[in-house]
């Protein structure tokens, strides 16, 4: 699961001193984009968030651009995280 990838590779950033292997950073960055358009996809389905929002205010973590969010594209995004 996503969050739990998350959690453990935090965890070992933490025990292990700098500098830290630069895959690492990588994972890291992809982890945290995937977590946010996860995150922005179930609030936008909830009509709690404008997607297009998020993705340009998270675009810094390499979120794709997407013009056009669809809800079978977040069904597909969903079903990956699980």
């Amino acid at each position: 699961m996503l969050e739990n990838d998350l959690r453990a590779l935090k965890a070992r950033m933490r025990s292990t001193p700098l500098p830290w292997p630069e895959p690492w950073h990588h994972q890291h960055s992809a982890l945290k984009a995937q977590a946010t358009l996860i995150y922005c996809a179930r609030a936008h389905a909830r009509g709690k968030l404008h997607l297009s929002k998020c993705t340009r205010a998270h675009a810094r973590l390499g979120l794709p651009p997407m013009p056009v969010f669809t809800l079978d594209d977040q069904a597909k995004l969903l079903e990956r995280a699980r």
